[in-house]
């Protein structure tokens, strides 16, 4: 089944703040993200732990143990010559790598994840590359067809697979302190499908890169892995990180092997040179607190013992903009419509030049999010793109309840990575200009709508600014208003616009602002039809919705096309029950004399008995699917699943009407259905009008069937491939044909007489 997700489960956002540390927190960092198909994801992200072996061999050079997976990510070449690549980065305590070690589980894909259990042990390449700011540079040692020893680890990952820890003694030893660590699988023989995927820990710090079409991709965490050798004389400190921060201070800890008590310290700003730092040397206290800072900055700091060993570092952490007792909270309440949490998007909280907080939301449909701010500071939403962002929304107040802007689900939709999305002042202090409340559009029409809101202070006077609904604040069109009411003209049909509104209290000053406020103009009636699905989808003014047992709706796909790069696809759904899926054309004045054109196709072979009915309605209620009636529908073994095949529907009988026209698929899980290229065409070589006397019967029929007042008319009788099955004239006011030959199903009678037709419906059941 084609399912909307395919992943299992919930890549967690890499959070940057640690007991109120960013040490990540720079405005052009890129939220990292796997999107190789080969990651295989866990639900809960509390892996069980309690085995065997979970923690590196003592005296490891580095170590980054099996601790809390999210992922397991292929890292294999197979014999084929397909190659997925996964390397960690790490920096020794010193000395020379001779052994390496990963955790790792052998799986294979055959639609779903499964664990290999009897496969040949297989070889491994081993490559250790430069850290090339902050990615895997250049490679310094290269080991091919390595032997690995595989262990169980006696864990079991995502519930049931099996965990191993593969050790890799190196042919050669290596004197490399820092830099990145690549460990590939090598299929043992052809025909093999078992993959190797390296396991990651998120809670281990520093990064890990997956490589993709000619170009590493950082993931969201680091991988487990072990460094084992023969260490330094003087080994350097491990598991440096800052642990606590305050405006002017940082505090440092960190683990240390050896005999060593005594530390030295170089810290600058961040990216500094080092050498050119303030250098702290002796330092006998870990942790140890680093004070003297300015607040609100970017620090970058090594260590290393003070007997000479390497440096490690730098870490990067900042000093927060004021003390806890200057901030208060502000309330952010997100929304998720599939209710699995945001997939990797979300927002950095910038506070001046410095990432305070991330807005996340982990699981679920709702969540509340406290953010701790700084009282008179410019604060800014950075957008993170995940993998649905079209799902997402949120809401944020300020201490007081003030909602100081609400982006609703499908705002962000297509919304480049980093974008500011809203900058606001954050105040703690109760404001005297209340700000308004309750803002919405009312008498909303195809050009105009109303903006209106609720004052909740005393206010007698507002600052109105709109727009598209992609315009940035400040470059809107701005309008002072005297009431809680304020219309506008002359806007484009179907189009998305926003406003935002202030109270102007006078001496008291302006509010903050409320808003944005989206709404959507009214569709208008056009009397054209001409969609290929290459754009926004579904198309503006069209509806996309279920209306059965299941949720598939239709989708803008690129798996097949008539013409151009997309379709329409209702994909089939095994859901039980009859599963209805609605595609519905904006209203539509139909044209005298013009047909109705479509592409459509299936997808399987097999007969799965879903079918693509092609409907109408003139009732002004485009969801109202009571109100339809059928003008067409077709079977799996009407079309073909290779190419597209045309279709027509002389659409005379609603000249001059409103409606809309409607592709609905049907099935129980059956087949997918395309749909392509949707046009109303000029029908040529003959004037369509209505005869409103003509009359067919009985309808259905299973024999007989009369045609009333068609004297002196040519007749044909169309089955649903457009291919005429029949054709005959009417002598009589009262003209009759055997239509016992025809198989069940809908046809199309076809009169014309005098250079005019019209078009009837007549159902064979038998």
């Amino acid at each position: 089944m084609i399912m909307k997700k395919v992943y299992l489960s919930v890549l967690s956002m890499l959070l940057i703040a640690t007991v109120s540390v960013a040490q990540y927190a720079k405005t052009d960092y890129v939220h990292p993200k796997l999107t190789d198909p080969r990651v295989m994801y866990i639900t809960d992200n509390e892996a069980a732990k309690g085995g065997e072996i979970t923690t590196c061999p003592a005296g490891s050079l580095f170590s980054r143990p099996y601790d809390s997976p999210s992922s397991a990510s292929t890292s294999e070449m197979d014999a084929n010559g397909a190659t997925y690549e996964v390397a960690t980065s790490f920096q020794t305590i010193g000395g020379t790598i001779e052994t390496v070690h990963i955790w790792m589980v052998s799986m294979i894909n055959t639609g779903s994840w499964a664990a290999c259990n009897d496969e040949n042990p297989m070889n491994a390449n081993v490559v250790f590359y430069t850290n090339n700011g902050g990615q895997p540079g250049t490679a310094m040692h290269t080991f091919t067809n390595l032997a690995t020893t595989l262990t169980p680890a006696n864990v079991m990952l995502f519930g049931s697979y099996p965990v191993m820890l593969m050790s890799i003694e190196l042919p050669t030893d290596v004197e490399m302190a820092s830099g990145f660590v690549s460990v590939q699988g090598t299929t043992p023989a052809a025909g093999t499908n078992c993959w190797m995927l390296w396991i990651n820990a998120p809670n281990g710090g520093g990064s890990g890169f997956q490589y993709q079409d000619g170009a590493w991709v950082a993931g969201a965490a680091s991988f487990a892995v072990c460094l084992e050798g023969t260490p330094s004389d003087c080994p350097a400190p491990m598991d440096f990180e800052a642990v606590a921060a305050d405006m002017n201070s940082i505090t440092l800890t960190w683990s240390q092997t050896g005999d060593v008590d005594e530390w030295n310290i170089e810290y600058g700003a961040y990216e500094f040179t080092p050498g050119t730092g303030t250098l702290v040397e002796g330092v006998i206290n870990n942790p140890y607190t680093v004070t003297g800072l300015t607040a609100g900055t970017y620090y970058d700091f090594y260590i290393q013992s003070e007997c000479g060993s390497i440096w490690v570092g730098p870490i990067t952490v900042n000093t927060t903009n004021c003390a806890p007792a200057n901030m208060c909270g502000f309330v952010v309440d997100m929304v998720d419509d599939w209710g699995d949490g945001w997939n990797g998007g979300g927002f950095y909280v910038m506070e001046g030049d410095i990432v305070v907080d991330v807005i996340y939301l982990e699981d679920g449909d709702a969540g509340q999010q406290t953010l701790m701010l700084c009282d008179g500071f410019e604060v800014s939403l950075i957008f993170v793109a995940g993998e649905y962002d079209e799902e997402i929304g949120f809401t944020l107040s300020d201490p007081f309840g003030n909602v100081l802007a609400t982006y609703p689900i499908g705002y962000f939709d297509g919304m480049a990575n980093m974008t500011n999305v809203f900058t606001f002042d954050a105040s703690c202090t109760p404001p005297t200009c209340l700000m308004p409340s309750n803002g919405e559009a009312t008498n909303i029409t195809t050009t105009g709508a109303t903006l209106t809101w609720t004052e909740t202070g005393t206010a007698t006077a507002w600052v109105v600014e709109w727009g598209l609904a992609s315009f940035t604040q400040g470059s809107g069109t701005s309008v002072n208003a005297n009431a809680t009411t304020l219309p506008l003209t002359g806007l484009t049909p179907a189009t998305a616009y926003k406003f935002y509104v202030r109270a102007d209290c006078g001496g008291d000053g302006l509010s903050n602002w409320a808003g944005p406020f989206n709404f959507t103009t009214a569709c208008d009636v056009v009397n054209t039809l001409d969609e290929g699905f290459e754009g926004v989808f579904p198309p503006a003014c069209w509806m996309n919705f279920q209306n059965g047992a299941g949720t598939n709706v239709w989708v803008k796909s690129d798996i097949a096309a008539n013409s151009g790069t997309y379709s329409a696809r209702a994909t089939y759904q095994a859901s039980g029950g009859e599963n209805q899926q609605w595609l519905v054309t904006g209203q539509i004045n139909v044209p005298a004399n013009h047909k109705l054109t479509f592409f459509t196709r299936d997808q399987f072979t097999a007969p799965y008995a879903s079918v693509l009915k092609v409907m109408v309605s003139t009732n002004a209620d485009q969801a109202n699917v009571a109100a339809y009636t059928q003008l067409l529908q077709l079977a799996e073994e009407d079309v073909s699943n290779t190419a597209f095949t045309q279709f027509e529907i002389d659409m005379t009988a609603y000249a001059g009407q409103i409606v809309y026209i409607a592709f609905v698929m049907i099935d129980n899980d059956g087949d997918n259905w395309y749909v392509d290229d949707v046009k109303l065409e000029v029908i040529t070589g003959i004037n369509n009008s209505i005869v409103s006397n003509i009359n067919v019967y009985p309808n259905p029929s299973n024999g007989i069937v009369t045609i009333t007042h068609a004297e002196g008319a040519s007749i044909e009788i169309i089955n649903v491939m457009g291919q005429v099955v029949a054709s005959f004239s009417a002598d009589n006011m009262l003209t009759t044909f055997d239509a016992s030959f025809l198989n069940t199903g809908n046809y199309i009678v076809r009169i014309i007489k005098d250079n005019n037709a019209t078009v009837k419906s007549l159902n064979i059941i038998k």
